[in-house]
This record gives structure tokens, sequence and C-alpha cells, in this order.
């Protein structure tokens, strides 16, 4: 019997967003509970084991940390978005780690005044900047593991959701500094976006919850 999900997290895309999509490919089932920022201190702070969201109820027990479940709900699905090949398996969980540190360069610029932050982040997407360094280092290395426009094996992997989510924030023209291009020199990743872009299953999910 599949368990019973609730998914908790803000009304935004964020750190929940790969997971519901993993969800909508895999048919998996689950609640999709978005609340206001407001309500994190007052509603759902207290039931987060972390104090962090996203978190998950499976039947009732509640979990967080994205990424793990992350993983989870892809081994519901039971459908190569986590590969059962421990190899691929593995490039899988090393291409979601290197998001995650990709992700954390940007946190110190929201702290940073107005004029220091902008200054950060477009160091950081410089020729010479961190995050530049390492996304080319993503770029060279989904390019030797991934085919059909997918970064491991051919198909659709919850790595390609992870990348997908990043890269349409990073270039979405809400982050002062990052430039709405920027993903434009790197084609191997440019290609994993179109392919996650354009899946029925995520088209869908992205009509359906576009506002």
């Amino acid at each position: 019997m599949a368990p019973t999900l609730k998914l908790n997290y803000f009304d935004m895309k964020g750190r929940a967003e790969p997971i519901r999509l993993a969800c909508a490919i895999g048919g998996v089932q689950f609640e999709d509970v978005r609340f206001a920022r407001e309500d994190w201190n007052t509603k759902f702070k207290a039931q987060a084991p972390f104090g962090q969201v996203p978190t998950m109820e499976i039947d009732g027990k509640v979990v967080s940390q994205g990424t793990p479940m992350l993983r989870y709900v892809a081994k519901l699905a039971n459908n190569g978005l986590y590969p059962t090949d421990a190899f691929d398996a593995l490039k899988v969980d090393e291409y979601l780690n290197v998001l995650e540190d990709i992700q954390s360069l940007i946190w110190p610029s929201f702290f940073a005044e107005a004029d220091k932050k902008i200054a950060a982040r477009k160091a950081l997407v410089g020729p010479d900047g961190d995050m530049t360094k390492m996304i080319k280092a993503l770029e060279k290395a989904v390019s030797a593991s991934g085919s059909n426009g997918y970064s491991v094996g051919g198909k659709v992997t919850i790595a390609d959701l992870g990348i997908y989510v990043q890269m349409g924030w990073f270039s979405s023209g809400t982050l002062d500094g990052f430039p709405t291009d920027m993903y434009a020199v790197y084609p191997k990743l440019q290609a994993i976006y179109d392919a996650v872009n354009t899946h029925p299953k995520v088209s869908e999910w992205v009509k359906a919850h576009t506002k």
C-alpha cells in the first residue's frame, strides 16, 4: 500500500519544487501544502524537526531535508528517476550535492546591503567567479555522463530536476546581479533544462501551478 504523503513548503518553488516534479513524473500521490511566510513561525516551524522546510509527513511521521525527500519519492516512483544501477545513482547524488554547493555560494549575498549584494553576485558569475567555475565543471561532467539531453544516462533523473529548478531560479531575473542569459554558454546544461521543461508531466504541472 502506498504511503500517504504531505509536503509542506512556502507558496513558491524553492527547495520543494524538485520533489513536486518528481511526484508528478513518477505518479506519486501527495498533498501539496503551501503556506505564506507569515504562517511559518506561528503554524509550521514547531513541526519542523530541524527548524527548516520543506518537511514531509509520511503516514503521519515528519521528516525534513529536501534532497533525501527527493530521493525517497523517486524510489517510490520506481521508474528510473533514481537509478537502480549503483554507479548511476552515485552520479545522480554527486550532481545533487554539487547543486547544493553552488546554491550555498549565493546565500551570504542575501544578508548584504543592496550595492554590496549586487557586486557580490556579479563577482560570483563573472569570468573568474566561484559559481562560474562550478557551473563550468558541472557542464563538463554532465557532458561525459549523460545523453539525450539528460545528465545521467539517457532518461530523466532527479538530478535533472534539480538542475532544471536551479537554472530556472538563477536565470529568472528575480536575483539582482544574475543575468538572465547566464546559462547561454553552457549547451549541455541548457539541453537538460529544455528536456525537463518539455517533459509532458512537467509541462502539465507548470501549467497547472503558474499564477
